[in-house]
């Protein structure tokens, strides 16, 4: 029983080494609305984005992995504010349309097919999040997408379709976190 125990023990201290090297080596992004974890430091780049309501800032994070070996092609963060006399997560008459035709536009952008589709939330804001098979279904897209106010904030990933939901994936989405 003391050899059993001894090894256990042994296999936690590995178990819980790994887990802290796996932790130093992501990058973390902080703003005053907003944190998230990258694999590695991700682009940053911001712009104006014409729409039919106007002007719309988006801040856009992008890490690709091409050189990394990474199972996952893609890690992205996107940022719009819109004008919150429109748009506003507050104004539930308008959230059920928002969210349809962020999620179409979306698809219909990549040429996927949505896969899967889920209402969830971020500190009591609405949101969704989407699967959608990308490439004649080689990869998909996991995409989270929060209306927070009148600012929204999509996640996204591009994997392999054998490698859906593999740690990297979760671990990038559920480390998404509101400050506000």
């Amino acid at each position: 029983m003391k050899k059993i125990r001894n090894a256990f023990a042994g296999i936690a201290v590995l178990i819980s080494t790994l887990s802290f090297e796996t932790l130093k080596d992501w990058y973390l992004i902080e703003s005053p609305e907003f944190s998230i974890e990258f694999p590695k430091k991700p682009e940053a780049t911001n712009q104006n984005v014409h729409t039919e309501i106007g002007d719309l800032k988006t801040d856009m994070f992008v890490y690709e992995t091409s050189k990394d070996g990474d199972v996952n092609f893609l890690y992205g963060l996107a940022t719009s504010e819109y004008p919150d006399s429109l748009i506003n997560s507050g104004k539930t008459a308008m959230l059920l349309t928002f969210f349809r035709n962020a999620v179409d536009a979306f698809v219909k952008n990549v040429q996927g097919k949505l896969l899967s589709e889920k209402p969830i939330e971020i500190n009591g804001f609405p949101g969704k999040e989407v699967k959608i098979y990308f490439q004649d279904s080689a990869a998909i897209i996991k995409m989270r997408l929060y209306l927070v106010r009148n600012k929204a904030y999509v996640m996204q990933t591009i994997t392999e379709t054998s490698e859906d939901n593999n740690a990297d994936v979760m671990r990038f989405h559920n480390s998404f976190k509101l400050k506000k």
